[in-house]
């Protein structure tokens, strides 16, 4: 039996699997409707895979497990958090972001610790100086509170404490001897200034801790009864994989761990294809994401509000639980196929946030669904077809869509059953060009530069529409579009983050001591790698550093280099405040070079490159598809018009075909839509190109 990396995507309304035979270098593709428990997706896909005659070697996997805790808001365990005295009410304070800034009754998400279970303790440290320590006669009575509350898990937050960690671990080893609960610091999560940040990012540690690591050690024994003691590695936010104890252990590291894979899929397909500017449109069954690829390197933020609310596409700031942990930039609106189009009380056709998911699912699925949803519109205007969705293998009803569309929509607006099924894909695509907008345009770049990667299961149907609305005239289709973000987790390296407080001014330093403060992290860095088992020389770094203007709250990361002779490395600091001023100009529309710069923190990335898939070529043709190739001819429905379409089934196209549209082609994962003026081109790869005017 073949041995196969295996990459498992878990989404709210499908599982995808890729397996990959390094060998033999094939790959084998799986679909199927997620589970309520996440681990039993898993064990059934790998079990799938296994009768395909693929066995695990080794595992990566994207899960929701730790965003869902934070959404759900129940089940959460109890967290006793220890603050330095006067600052008990650090998390409740936060800042004075308000969610809805005119609404006099609107409410702030509750803290993660209730006031209750927040204590303090007298110790002070200034200036990276302990000038008072931790007594253990506090440390014994909060102990005794928190065995008499019922905590579950302990935080550490001190004042200070990024400067000088003593006192948090100096509480730490005290709070063992009287407690027995895992007990996390917060210099060891985010040992960075703003004592606000740094707690909370270190309470949702502390409060995902046991719902993840609960998950991943069932998961990792449920594997290793069936399977063997296979390599497990987890998708991080940030665009690398983790070991299951690395994602335990820092938990806020995977909060976004299932967007970030189809990110990284199309930097590697873009590095393939010599594609260095790219927009990411990924539109699944729960909803859309856009990111974007800037001269072959991905968009980093290094905050976000977990678990916070959006407003069209944009995060509302105030809302959730700040996050200091580096992510893939991404904007998301809940429009997925299984989003459920209604009318408001102003008789206004909307769609979204709600979704169908796979349980009902849409109408069409004929799961008890009975509203209608993006996926049912798209079958009512020929776009999809009963045929359409896994090569025929799941069956779905067009006269259970039209029926939904007709009662929840077309009657309440006096229209037709098509004219509303075309209604809600315009709103569905308007909305998505809008988070198109706000990776590109708002981040100060122009989208016509850029070439749309369109996967997810509903990306390749809503591509052009998206792409037109934003001046874009050339769209790549992966080959295997709707399992593009499981792709990519078997093209992911092993990543882990680093962080320095240095609170500097750039002017008062020289390039050989901020090189120094570099090789103290990344000789931390090269310890973990060893306890894992890898060798020092197969890691590689990358360093930036977190810079603001004196009088600023808020930094820019800039990436830095290292140049000279090992052990007498030394830094340019004079390029470091250049790039820095020329950040500042692009992000912000201006730069002020004569304000002193200053370096808030040293950041390190280290890397671990894993072996990456290969691919062969498609089989060569002509550039019309062969007859075999095309499946029907239905009516399909443009904007402003019906028209005649061919429909082809791509695995039935070679390289060098042309299919000119109007025209639709299906395949197992995805359905790509090809509208009048608009040609498809099948390269080498089996990627689809789609060109037009835009």
């Amino acid at each position: 039996m073949a041995l196969s990396h295996i990459g498992i995507d878990i989404g709210g309304t499908f599982t995808d699997i890729v397996a990959y035979d390094e060998e033999r270098g094939e790959f084998t593709y799986l679909k199927l409707s997620s589970s309520v428990n996440p681990e039993e997706s898993v064990i059934s896909g790998l079990e799938q895979i296994r009768s395909a005659g693929r066995e695990p070697d080794v595992l990566f996997h994207s899960t929701t497990v730790a965003t869902n805790a934070l959404l759900e808001r129940k089940g959460w365990p109890k967290v006793g958090l220890i603050m330095t005295s006067g600052f008990r009410d650090v998390l409740e304070i936060g800042r004075q972001n308000r969610p809805e800034l005119y609404n006099l009754r609107t409410e702030r998400p509750k803290p993660i610790v209730p006031r209750y279970l927040r204590y303090t303790i007298d110790e002070k440290c200034t200036r990276g100086r302990i000038e008072k320590g931790v007594d253990e006669a506090e440390i014994a009575v909060i102990a005794q509170q928190m065995k008499t509350e019922g905590v579950e898990i302990a935080c550490i937050s001190l004042m200070n404490s990024y400067s000088n960690p003593s006192n948090e671990h100096a509480a730490r080893r005290l709070l063992r001897k009287h407690i027995d609960v895992p007990v996390i610091c917060s210099s060891d999560i985010d040992p960075l200034p703003k004592e606000f940040e740094r707690t909370s990012t270190s309470a949702v540690n502390a409060l995902l801790y046991p719902i993840v690591s609960t998950y991943l050690s069932r998961l990792r024994g449920l594997i290793g009864s069936r399977f063997g003691a296979i390599p497990i590695y987890i998708m991080q936010s940030d665009g690398g994989a983790t070991t299951i104890n690395g994602a335990i252990e820092k938990p806020i590291s995977i909060i976004e761990s299932g967007p970030a894979s189809g990110v990284v899929s199309a930097l590697y397909l873009g590095n393939l294809l010599g594609k260095r500017n790219l927009l990411t449109f990924d539109m699944g069954g729960t909803t859309a994401k856009a990111g974007i690829i800037q001269n072959g390197a991905v968009e980093y933020s290094h905050e976000f509000e977990a678990a916070g609310k959006t407003h069209s596409g944009r995060a509302v700031r105030g809302s959730g639980y700040p996050v200091r942990f580096p992510f893939i930039d991404l904007a998301e609106t809940s429009s997925g196929g299984g989003s459920i189009a209604w009318i408001d009380a102003g008789n206004a056709l909307r769609v979204g946030p709600v979704s169908a998911g796979s349980q009902p699912g849409p109408a069409c699925y004929g799961r008890g669904g009975t509203e209608p949803t993006i996926t049912d519109a798209n079958l009512v205007t020929g776009r999809l077809e009963e045929t359409s969705l896994l090569s025929g293998r799941m069956r779905i009803s067009r006269s259970m869509a039209e029926e939904a569309i007709r009662r929840n929509i077309a009657d309440r607006l006096s229209i037709g059953t098509v004219e509303g099924g075309m209604g809600i894909i315009a709103i569905a695509a308007n909305q998505m060009a809008k988070v198109m907008r706000i990776v590109s345009v708002e981040r100060g770049y122009d989208p016509r530069r850029f070439e749309l990667v369109a996967f997810g299961g509903a990306g390749p149907l809503h591509a052009v529409d998206v792409a037109q609305s934003l001046g874009i005239g050339s769209i790549i289709v992966p080959s295997s579009p709707g399992l593009f973000s499981a792709y990519g987790l078997i093209t992911v390296d092993l990543k882990r983050e680093y962080r320095k407080a240095l609170m500097k001014t750039a002017a008062d330093m020289d390039g050989a001591s901020l090189a120094e403060g570099f090789r103290e992290i990344e000789e931390k860095a090269l310890e973990t790698a060893e306890s894992e088992g890898w060798n020092r020389k197969a890691v590689s770094f990358l360093r930036s550093v977190s810079a603001q203007y004196s009088s600023q709250g808020w930094e820019l990361t800039i990436p830095v280099r290292m140049s000279g002779r090992k052990g007498s490395e030394k830094m340019d600091m004079d390029g470091i405040t250049s790039d820095f001023h020329s950040r500042h100009r692009q992000v912000y529309g201006y730069a002020s070079p004569s304000d002193p710069v200053n370096i808030v923190s040293l950041n390190l990335t280290s890397l671990i490159s894993l072996a990456k898939p290969k691919h062969s070529s498609l089989r060569k043709g002509g550039v019309s598809p062969s007859s075999a190739a095309l499946k029907e001819e239905r009516s399909v429905y443009f904007t402003g018009m019906e028209r005649k379409s061919r429909v082809f089934v791509k695995e039935r196209l070679a390289a060098g075909n042309i299919i000119r549209g109007p025209a639709v082609i299906e395949q197992y994962d995805s359905t790509t839509l090809v509208p009048p003026g608009w040609k498809a081109l099948i390269d080498r790869w089996g990627d689809i190109m789609l060109r037009g005017k835009a």
